[in-house]
């Protein structure tokens, strides 16, 4: 019986293996920075989505450095020439003088390699001081201070250069002397070089260069440091140690929901890195730093969003690069259907259809004078086939065309990816009929419905529930105690009850939500 089901199996698998290989598979593979990974896997499932032929499209989240490694590759013993180990390369930080200067072509006069900047975000700090809010009531913090944090100068919270940025700190602190924590990454990362090219820009005297984040140069944090290797472990760091403060990718600490630091910029504003995004003050920064660069073939070994003004501006910015060699197409593993599909990928780095939804994460694509510039490079130095130019995205409904083999149509879609999208528009409308009473009511519903109307960020909705029913437990607590603090009771109470069985249908609505999305993610795309 036993040897019956496997040999039916093997037949199913050999039968499903035959129909693929009669349609060709295109595929690109790229590998980098962790910091937009959730934007490229998002504009590259949409694009598998939607092509008509069958596509793969990869991201390895490992890192600007390893990004970078691959990107060069390794010496060919017969050529002498550099392969890559993938397609294309993506950092935070720009390729280096010296590594630049290895894709020069002596006899061509030229770079094999271009930079294509495509969205900027921002490094920020967060901490676990107790009873400190978020915002402009939170923790003022100026460059000087954090490298004496950082370099273990200052070593706890109710220190008096703290305080004088902070007079109403102490009375919030749990007790005195309370010890700072200083939690900093591991191994290299475009985080780690903002944040210590930042403090030795401001502050050389507190953080000297030779505390900048360089390869093999090993940085003297603040004694009882805490290391942690990555992204989500900082943020189990700065949860974990009371009283620790750490930094990371800006986005990925706003979804964590930890407490931001507010930080003096160089027009002299205390601002936090979600205010400032949210306030757009980061395109033009970008702008100002590739000003000097007509072509992005050329060396961007010295562009810097570090520090730029601005009276919302967030001091620590950082720009995303896509590298690419500008000879992909002479490599083995790039077909000509392959390349074209690498040119339709980097073309939806531009495309407002696919690159706003990186918005959702944190992210800001670039201003128009750096993506008109990121544009005319990628058409003019890439070294593209003739036929490259064939996978086009459809715009609107172009009849007979749009059914063509390399049409990547947004008409195009999965069921289930349609279902989602409509119930959290659904919940979100639902969201903003909703009148709440309290300020902690109505920021969570704003919260909410900004995180489910612009994509669907379900995988946010889950941090956010069980606040939303701590906050209905205690409406629904003073609802039924109908008292106000003076004792008269009446229209208050009510107001409180109809919010409480507001927020209650509205916890409802959303944990439905959550379970249907759990259903067809987890059977409905598997069967």
């Amino acid at each position: 019986m036993r040897a019956t089901k496997n040999a039916v199996q093997l037949a199913i698998a050999f039968f499903m293996a035959t129909l693929i290989s009669a349609e060709e598979i295109y595929s690109i593979h790229g590998s980098g920075t962790t910091n937009p990974s959730k934007c490229f896997w998002n504009i590259m499932s949409r694009i598998e989505e939607q092509s008509h032929a069958f596509t793969r499209l990869t991201y390895r989240a490992v890192g600007s450095g390893t990004g970078q490694i691959e990107f060069l590759g390794d010496v060919n013993s017969n050529t002498g020439v550099l392969v890559p180990a993938s397609d294309f390369g993506s950092g935070d930080i720009p390729l280096s003088q010296d590594d630049y200067d290895l894709l020069y072509n002596d006899v061509t006069g030229k770079s094999t390699a271009v930079h294509l900047p495509f969205v900027v975000s921002g490094v920020s700090f967060f901490h676990s001081v107790p009873n400190v809010p978020q915002g402009k009531e939170g923790l003022n913090l100026t460059s000087c201070l954090l490298a004496e944090i950082f370099n273990g100068g200052i070593d706890t919270w109710d220190d008096a250069k703290i305080l004088a940025k902070n007079p109403n700190l102490k009375a919030l602190l749990p007790r005195r002397a309370l010890p700072i924590r200083v939690a900093h990454r591991v191994e290299g990362s475009s985080s780690t070089k903002s944040i210590t090219q930042y403090l030795n820009m401001k502050c050389p005297d507190q953080w000297p260069a030779g505390q900048v984040n360089k390869k093999g140069k090993e940085i003297q944090w603040a004694p009882n440091a805490l290391p942690c290797d990555s992204s989500g472990e900082m943020t189990t760091c700065i949860r974990g140690t009371e009283g620790t403060i750490g930094y990371l990718d800006a986005g990925h600490g706003w979804g964590e929901d930890l407490t931001e630091i507010e930080l003096e910029n160089k027009d002299g504003n205390f601002v936090s890195s979600l205010d400032s995004f949210r306030s757009g003050g980061t395109g033009v920064a970008a702008t100002v730093a590739t000003g000097g660069i007509e072509s992005f073939d050329e060396s961007f070994a010295d562009v810097s969003l570090l520090d730029q003004t601005g009276r919302n501006t967030w001091p620590i910015l950082v720009m995303s690069y896509v590298y690419v060699r500008t000879n992909i197409a002479s490599f083995d593993s790039m077909t000509e259907d392959n390349l074209g599909l690498l040119r339709a990928f980097l073309e939806a780095l531009y495309n407002p259809l696919y690159i706003n939804m990186c918005k959702d994460f944190g992210f800001t694509p670039v201003p128009a004078d750096v993506r008109t510039k990121a544009l005319a490079t990628m058409n003019e130095k890439i070294d593209w086939v003739s036929t490259s130019d064939k996978w086009t995205v459809e715009e609107g409904i172009e009849k007979k065309i749009g059914q063509g083999k390399y049409k990547i149509s947004p008409k195009r879609r999965q069921y289930a990816e349609f279902e989602r999208s409509t119930l959290t528009k659904d919940v979100a409308s639902l969201l903003k009929q909703t009148n709440q009473n309290t300020a902690d009511q109505s920021k969570m519903m704003e919260t909410l419905a900004f995180l489910l109307e612009e994509d669907g960020r379900i995988q946010d909705l889950l941090k956010l529930l069980n606040k939303t029913d701590a906050i209905l437990a205690q409406s629904t607590m003073k609802a039924t105690n109908g008292n106000d603090d003076d004792g008269s009771g009446g229209s208050d109470a009510d107001d409180r009850s109809r919010a409480a069985l507001g927020l209650g249908a509205v916890s409802i609505a959303l944990w439905g939500v959550a379970l249907i999305y759990f259903l067809v993610t987890k059977f409905v795309l598997n069967m």
